[in-house]
């Protein structure tokens, strides 16, 4: 069994960046004790949508924020997907970037967000795409790493099953607005992969938009673990990973697929 935490930190515009990254520092200790797994939410040291400060507040990854947050993944032992950040790279470009730390307080992984979201005035204004499709291995096995409005494009958790994912781990900011979107969209990209679906939302409120919170673990046959309401600062689940290969056993409809452009 395999145990996971959700943070759903709360970012809006009574506090500043630079309070908000201390006060979850200083809490991050406490939540990873008593987990395999801790997930925080999409660009929540400055709140999904507060676009403008994207790049005002970009860090490279050796930025000593990561070197602090290695530190506490270390001492816990505990592997910690930190969320995702805007990251200033060294070809001038800026992203936004998940970064996911090893018990031994190593970046394992960072995924640069494919999909940008808000159209021409959007993060596309402020932002590059990413340009890989991430799977990589975590205590949920073969994990594929996508943010936010990934959410809306199954060819990518298609392309990550066929790199053997079995699971999808997902940092997000989504709107409280859309938040029956983000229910559907989650329970479709598990039923129809099989796979297991771990999302962490931020809450909060900036430029007028709140986020949704309602951080969720959704099984391989669509079933919810555990969801968090909109109020609640964390949500625990604990996962049977065996249930993915029995489910896909049973009901084997990923062997059916088709490549449907060579028909």
């Amino acid at each position: 069994m395999v145990k996971v935490r959700l943070l759903q930190v709360k970012s809006d515009e009574t506090e500043t960046v630079s309070v908000r990254i201390e006060r979850v520092l200083a809490e991050l200790p406490m939540h990873l004790k008593n987990v395999d797994l801790l997930v925080l939410p999409e660009l929540w040291t400055i709140h999904a949508f507060n676009l403008e400060a994207l790049q005002a507040n970009a860090i490279s990854l050796n930025d000593s924020l990561f070197q602090r947050i290695s530190e506490v993944a270390k001492s816990a032992k505990k592997w910690l997907h930190a969320g995702t950040f805007a990251i200033m790279n060294t070809d001038g470009t800026f992203t936004n970037t998940a970064v996911v730390f090893n018990p031994n307080g190593e970046i394992a992984v960072s995924y640069s967000k494919i999909h940008l979201f808000g159209f021409a005035d959007g993060e596309q204004k402020y932002l590059s795409s990413g340009n890989e499709v991430v799977v990589t291995q975590t205590p949920l096995g073969d994990t594929g790493i996508s943010t936010c409005y990934d959410l809306r494009f199954p060819e990518l958790y298609r392309e990550q099953v066929s790199l053997g994912a079995t699971s999808f781990l997902i940092s997000a900011g989504w709107p409280t607005v859309r938040a029956e979107h983000w229910n559907i969209l989650l329970k479709a990209r598990a039923i129809e992969n099989q796979a297991f679906v771990i999302a962490a939302c931020g809450r909060g409120t900036s430029n007028n938009t709140e986020l949704a919170g309602q951080s969720i673990v959704i099984d391989p046959r669509g079933l919810v673990v555990a969801q968090a309401t909109n109020n609640d600062e964390f949500v625990d689940a604990e996962l049977d990973l065996s249930l993915t290969g029995t489910w896909r056993s049973e009901f084997p409809v990923l062997l059916d697929r088709r490549d449907l452009h060579n028909l």
